[in-house]
């Protein structure tokens, strides 16, 4: 009998005996106690073979069932008649096929087999988490076309005032139609989940550009951020304040064109209180990028707080940093940082001026 040396007693006396046995044990034991979390996921792979893994790809609504039943007929022709033990090979295989993503994989092997679609649109995967909303690659499930979907915290949407202003500022964002800021399209929700449907555009940011392939050349760099400013004078003739303009929210598309992202922090001009006072943080944007003003009271700031942050984008990308590092939005230095923002000597040699 296996013994746990940190709790004292047999590996058998814990609630996953029945699952894991013998080195397997020890592993799954120290994992449940130094992370339960991982465990959880770690036991549910464990219990989802590739049997497994079919029922749970059949309640998903992922691949609809004469498909599903196509692909496991190939599969059986080309690999004999039992589904393989290694649940990973015939996941990939599934994958390869082009029948699910590898973040459908991910999930359907932990055991989940819920919450892969919002509306008309079947979720492809997760691009990434800020602090106000989570975005996912999503797929039209009648017209294919691929699109962002932003979804809002459940916490954010029961207060009904909240509600009521997010979806003014939303309709008034998703008004901007201008080629060098991502679209919103739509507005929408499915049940507490409240979304905005937005132009999916394929790329890189301009922080992930410097960190990839180094400082850019000023010319170069100029032209990006032209394209930026043209994009903000659009938004601003409009009332719509960024208010974190910085490497990261701005993405070079695969034409080389520039395309403003997340506006999840703008501040849009209207008679009543703006949402982001009531629910925000005084301080709001990067604070590397953040004017000097904005640190004071992100509710008060108008376009130039944006022309600052533009200015920060354009002195990292000649020089692969902020214009005044380490920076924190709580303290005195942001709001009004010391000294000049100097290049060194080999950014200087690089620059016409």
């Amino acid at each position: 009998m296996a013994y746990n040396p940190i709790l004292g007693r047999p590996f058998e006396s814990l609630v996953f005996s029945s699952v894991f046995s013998g080195r397997w044990a020890q592993f799954a034991n120290r994992l449940y106690i130094f992370s339960p979390s991982c465990f959880e996921s770690f036991r549910m792979i464990a219990q989802v073979d590739s049997t497994r893994f079919v029922e749970l790809v059949a309640k998903s609504r992922l691949v609809d069932h004469a498909a599903l039943e196509k692909f496991l007929a190939q599969f059986r022709d080309r690999f004999g008649p039992e589904l393989p033990q290694d649940v990973g090979q015939f996941s990939r295989a599934m994958v390869d096929a082009g029948l699910l993503t590898a973040w459908h994989s991910e999930k359907l092997l932990a055991g989940k087999y819920k919450g892969f679609f919002l509306g008309k649109y079947k979720l492809l995967g997760h691009i990434g988490t800020g602090g106000m909303s989570s975005v996912y690659l999503a797929e039209h499930t009648r017209l294919h076309d691929k699109r962002a979907i932003k979804v809002l915290p459940r916490t954010r949407v029961k207060d009904a005032t909240y509600l009521a202003r997010f979806q003014l500022e939303a309709k008034a964002i998703a008004s901007l139609n201008h080629p060098n800021i991502v679209l919103a399209y739509d507005i929408d929700n499915e049940g507490d989940v409240h979304y905005i449907v937005m132009e999916y555009v394929e790329g890189i940011d301009l922080q992930g550009l410097v960190r990839r392939d180094g400082p850019l050349p000023p010319v170069q760099a100029a032209l990006l951020l032209a394209q930026a400013a043209d994009g903000l004078q659009h938004a601003h003739q409009r009332g719509v304040i960024h208010r974190d303009v910085k490497p990261a929210n701005l993405l070079l598309d695969l034409e080389g064109k520039i395309r403003l992202l997340d506006m999840g922090l703008a501040l849009v001009s209207a008679e009543e209180e703006s949402l982001t006072v009531l629910h925000n943080e005084n301080v709001l944007g990067t604070a590397d990028y953040l004017a000097p003003e904005q640190a004071l009271n992100s509710h008060q700031v108008d376009h130039r707080a944006d022309i600052y942050g533009l200015g920060c984008t354009l002195y990292f990308l000649l020089t692969g940093r902020p214009p005044f590092p380490g920076r924190d939005s709580r303290s005195e230095n942001c709001q009004a940082p010391k000294g000049d923002a100097n290049f060194d000597t080999e950014t200087q040699g690089r620059l016409p001026w």
